[in-house]
């Protein structure tokens, strides 16, 4: 009697409508982002960010050698290094 049975006009079915498919296409860009994140790769000098001394200790590499590596990639300054070369010469 009033336009559609339903009770929605065409307007409201066409928000509906794009609504639904801007979430659908939102949900499939965040999966495919995290399945991206999850699985890519990273180079091995950001490994010594997340405790990665402890695994290049784990690989065989000599404590001078992280040190040098550490120096080297600006995580520690040189007065750092003096110190900790120091300890490790005993």
């Amino acid at each position: 009697m009033w336009g559609n049975q339903d009770g929605f006009d065409r307007g409201q079915n066409g928000l509906l409508l794009a609504g639904m498919m801007i979430f659908w296409v939102a949900v499939i860009v965040v999966a495919i982002w995290l399945v991206i994140r999850l699985t890519e790769r990273r180079p091995s000098h950001h490994i010594g960010h997340r405790g990665g001394h402890f695994e290049a200790v784990a690989r065989g590499e000599a404590p001078k050698d992280i040190l040098d590596r550490r120096l080297a990639l600006g995580e520690i300054d040189a007065e750092q290094y003096s110190t900790a070369k120091k300890l490790l010469e005993g």
